[in-house]
């Protein structure tokens, strides 16, 4: 995204993108069994940090994806052949530390791996960490998504988002998803006029 003024045609293929990864279970199907862990230990605490906003930002939603590393041999097969997608996006709880910062506890082990269609065990891993957020939360304002990927919660890191404040708080699309950039030159715009969202991961013990 030089700017995140996608064209009509690059801001549909980027959010057909994103629902098929995050929402997507082929899914004329029902939703994927998946019985959740009550117990979970395998815990990391994600912390977001917002700088230089242009505005408030509200958190509208926070979520953790998971998905099974083997469904073709253990998942539910479609009638014309190949497996259903097993993916699950789970609550993210997060708590606002300040006017800057939020924080939740995401497992690894938050889905029990299990043989849910009676062909051997179904793995479930963390996919993904992300969070949404708007200006006041209306239909037609930019969403802007921070993420972390599970290697990086796993190792411990950090990942850093920029933002054009030129798309706060809506864009030229009206609904748009802004994912950001993590090289704040792939923004054509002065320092200034950029803003940044930081996830890092830490573990912890439950």
């Amino acid at each position: 995204m030089q700017r995140w003024l996608l064209t009509p045609l690059a801001l549909v293929l980027s959010l057909a993108a994103c629902s098929a990864s995050r929402n997507d279970s082929d899914s004329a199907a029902d939703e994927p069994l998946r019985k959740l862990n009550p117990n979970p230990q395998q815990a990391y605490r994600i912390t977001l940090t917002i700088q230089d906003a242009p505005g408030p930002l509200l958190l509208t939603d926070a979520r953790a994806q998971y998905d099974v590393s083997n469904e073709t041999p253990c998942g539910k097969m479609k009638p014309q052949g190949g497996p259903y997608r097993m993916t699950s996006s789970e609550p993210l709880e997060l708590t606002r530390i300040d006017e800057t910062t939020y924080q939740g506890t995401v497992y690894l082990d938050r889905i029990v791996d299990a043989d849910y269609y009676g062909k051997g065990v179904c793995h479930w891993a963390l996919s993904i960490v992300y969070a949404n957020f708007k200006a006041t939360g209306k239909p037609e304002e930019t969403t802007f998504e921070p993420s972390l990927v599970a290697e990086k919660v796993i190792a411990q890191q950090s990942q850093t988002r920029y933002f054009w404040n030129g798309s706060y708080p809506r864009g030229s699309i009206d609904g748009s998803i802004n994912l950001g950039q993590t090289d704040s030159n792939r923004i054509n715009y002065p320092d200034e006029q950029k803003f940044t969202i930081t996830v890092s991961s830490e573990q912890v013990h439950p």
